[in-house]
């Protein structure tokens, strides 16, 4: 690296006035300015040093620029095939939408429906108790009806409580030996009033 060295721009008159106001002798301000002038002058740099400095190395970086551009354009078709692929996934995402909109509103028909059939089964079952019911009613009614009147409290006194335990044979043809126990008897005469 070429560094060129050009006179820095400092003021030494004004540098020697300063310190002749802080008490030195204008021969000794005017020897410090002079001197530190002189250090100055081999140490400092200025932009135009720089500048020529860092010429070769802009340069490089251009070179560098140019060695990236295929990069570059290769990113950018990828990043336009990723955008066509963004925008696939938007579209399929609005069809899965309208397809979810859609099962909810046959869901919820649906649910309508087996509302509308439980409501109906619910009052089919209703009916059909309500007929049950009054069929066993009218089951109830027919059999009161129909039995005997209760015998005088003097009567069912006399008649016995417990049917008889013993066993008669009743005429049977010969040779069968069917035996009728009394109880068998006693409830056949029971039914029949």
């Amino acid at each position: 690296m070429t560094v060129l060295k050009k006179p820095p721009s400092i003021d030494t008159l004004r540098y020697a006035q300063q310190l002749e106001r802080a008490g030195l002798d204008r021969g000794a301000a005017n020897a410090m300015a002079q001197a530190l002038n002189e250090e100055l002058e081999d140490r400092l740099l200025t932009k135009a040093d720089i500048a020529e400095a860092l010429e070769p190395n802009n340069a490089k970086l251009a070179d560098l620029a140019q060695a990236f551009e295929p990069i570059h354009l290769k990113l950018a078709e990828i990043d336009l095939r990723f955008e066509a692929v963004d925008a696939k996934f938007d579209a399929m995402d609005a069809k899965i939408e309208a397809l979810d909109t859609k099962i909810d509103v046959k869901c919820d028909a649906l649910n309508d429906k087996i509302d509308s059939l439980s409501t109906k089964m619910l009052f089919g079952f209703s009916m059909m108790f309500l007929v049950l019911s009054a069929l066993v009613a009218l089951g109830v009614f027919q059999f009161i009806r129909s039995a005997p009147p209760a015998a005088p409290a003097a009567v069912a006194a006399e008649q016995p409580a417990e049917p008889p335990s013993t066993t008669t044979t009743a005429a049977a043809p010969p040779g069968r030996g069917e035996s009728r126990t009394a109880e068998a008897t006693w409830r056949e005469g029971r039914a029949l009033r």
